[in-house]
């Protein structure tokens, strides 16, 4: 896939972030799929740090809440998996399965790492 058409799906699929880690993994790689490791590497960090810290708040809150939490997050994880999946099959976007499923996990992750700051932000409230 041309770097143009690569980076345009980035940015209406994913936004501005989405379009910095573009760039940023784009410098010295010499394959799509280096760009797609390289982006999913860096989407996965920024989730574990959202998780982690939403769970380590959790834990200092109630010790109840963090095996409901890690059961939560695990639940998460396979659903966005399986709808990837399906999103992949049925994708009529003339692009490769490789870039559905990247683009389909970015909008996932976003929108979790998004839901465990609003988990962080609830947990200060209850202090």
């Amino acid at each position: 896939m041309k770097r143009n058409t690569m980076l345009a799906l980035v940015v209406v699929l994913g936004g501005l972030p989405a379009l910095a880690h573009a760039q940023d993994c784009e410098e010295g790689a010499t394959t799509a799929a280096q760009v797609r490791n390289c982006l999913s590497g860096k989407d996965d960090a920024l989730l574990d740090k959202a998780y982690a810290e939403t769970l380590r708040r959790a834990r200092t809150q109630d010790a109840t809440l963090a095996p409901k939490l890690s059961l939560a997050q695990a639940s998460w994880l396979k659903f966005a998996q399986d709808s990837c999946e399906y999103t992949v099959a049925s994708s009529t976007l003339q692009t490769n399965s490789n870039d559905a499923r990247l683009m389909c996990m970015q909008t996932f992750i976003q929108a979790r790492i998004r839901v465990l700051n609003g988990y962080q932000r609830a947990l200060e409230q209850e202090r």
